[in-house]
C-alpha cells in the first residue's frame, strides 16, 4: 500500500505547541520564570517514531522538577553541604540528584533560616511516610520555616508523572474575601501561655480587596505569620496560627485557624458604618483543608448565633 511520506514528515517538523510540561500557569501570581539550573542528572530514552521514516527519538527529561508558587525567593541547600541554590518566585527549577538530606529555607536579613531535615520517599508506604521530613512521592507534606520574629509556613505538592518527581511549593494559608467591603488582615503564630498577650497596634496587614461583581474573588496568600509570645512563654506551650480581620483601623478579636476538622466556622463582629440602631455586624471566617493547603474565605453571617437588645433605658 502506498504512504504518502510528506505526511509523517509534516507531523514531525509541525509538533505539539511548545509549552513548559507539567505546570498550570493559571496557579502563578506573575510571570513564568526558570531558574538557572546547577549540574543534574538527566535521564536518557530513546524510542521509535514515525516507523516509514526510520526517526529515532532522543527524549530527556530531568530526574524532578520544583515548582515555586510562594511568591518569595526561597533556597535549596543539600544537608551537611555548603552548596546551595536559589529558587526564584515563579521559577520552575531542576534540582540536581538529591539521595540524601535536603532542606528548603529562605534569607531575612542577611540571615538564612531552614526547614528541619527532609527527604524524598522513593515509595509509597506507610512504614516509609511516617517519619518527620519524608515528602511522599504522590501527596502533600506541610513545612515550616521559623525566623527570628516570623513563621514560614509552605505546602509541598508532590506527584511522580512519566518518571519525574515534581514538587509544587505553595502557601499552606490563604484567605479570600467574599463581601462587599474593604478589609485587612494580620496573621500571627501564637505561643499561648498563662499570661494574656498584648496585642501590637503596629502589625502589618495585607489588603483583602472587595468582591466585585463583575469578576472573580482574589485569594490573598498568608505566606508569613508574625510571632507573638509573652514574657514567660516557651516553646513547650500550645502554639495558634490566628487571623485578625479590619477595617478603617479597628482590630476585631482574633480567630484561631486549627488544622482540624478539616472544615471549620469562626465568627468576628466589626462596628456598624451605619448611625443605626445595630452597633456592630457579624461575620463569617470559614476554612477548608484542599490537597493540604488551608483556604479561608470571609463572608457576612447571614444568621448570628446570637443578637442581643437592650431594651432599658440603661
Amino acid at each position: 500500500e502506498a504512504v504518502d511520506i510528506s505526511q509523517y514528515l509534516q507531523q514531525l517538523f509541525d509538533g505539539p505547541e511548545e509549552r513548559w510540561p507539567y505546570v498550570d500557569t493559571s496557579d502563578f501570581m506573575g510571570d513564568l520564570l526558570f531558574a538557572d539550573q546547577p549540574k543534574i542528572d538527566l535521564q536518557v530514552g530513546f524510542c521509535g517514531m514515525y516507523p516509514y521514516c526510520s526517526t529515532l527519538v532522543v527524549d530527556i527529561r530531568p530526574w524532578a522538577l520544583m515548582v515555586n508558587h510562594t511568591g518569595i525567593e526561597l533556597l535549596l541547600q543539600e544537608a551537611d553541604s555548603s552548596s546551595s541554590w536559589f529558587v526564584p518566585p515563579g521559577a520552575v527549577f531542576a534540582p540536581p540528584k538529591m539521595d540524601g538530606l535536603f532542606t528548603i529555607g529562605l534569607i531575612e536579613n542577611d540571615q538564612h533560616y531552614h526547614t528541619t531535615s527532609l527527604q524524598l520517599s522513593k515509595e509509597d508506604r506507610w512504614y516509609s511516610l511516617k517519619f518527620e521530613g519524608r515528602i511522599p512521592r504522590e501527596g502533600s507534606t506541610n513545612l515550616r520555616i521559623p525566623t527570628q520574629d516570623k513563621v514560614c509556613f509552605i505546602t509541598v505538592l508532590s506527584r511522580y508523572e512519566e518518571n519525574i518527581q515534581i514538587m509544587h511549593l505553595l502557601p499552606t494559608y490563604s484567605i479570600t474575601n467574599n463581601t462587599e467591603e474593604e478589609l485587612t488582615v494580620c496573621s500571627m503564630y501564637v505561643y499561648a501561655g498563662n499570661i494574656k498577650i498584648q496585642l501590637p497596634v503596629s502589625l502589618p496587614a495585607l489588603e483583602l480587596s472587595s468582591k466585585c461583581r463583575s469578576s472573580c474573588m482574589k485569594e490573598v496568600p498568608l505566606l508569613m505569620w508574625h510571632i507573638l509570645r509573652d514574657p514567660g512563654s516557651s516553646t513547650s506551650d500550645e502554639e495558634l496560627c490566628c487571623i485578625q480581620i479590619g477595617q478603617n483601623g479597628y482590630q476585631a478579636h482574633p480567630v484561631v485557624i486549627k488544622d482540624t476538622p478539616p472544615d471549620q466556622r469562626m465568627t468576628f463582629t466589626l462596628p456598624n458604618s451605619d448611625d443605626g440602631p445595630v452597633l456592630n455586624r457579624s461575620f463569617l471566617v470559614t476554612s477548608h483543608k484542599h490537597f493540604g493547603q488551608i483556604k479561608m474565605v470571609v463572608q457576612v453571617d447571614p444568621s448570628p448565633q446570637m443578637i442581643i437588645h437592650n431594651c432599658t433605658n440603661a
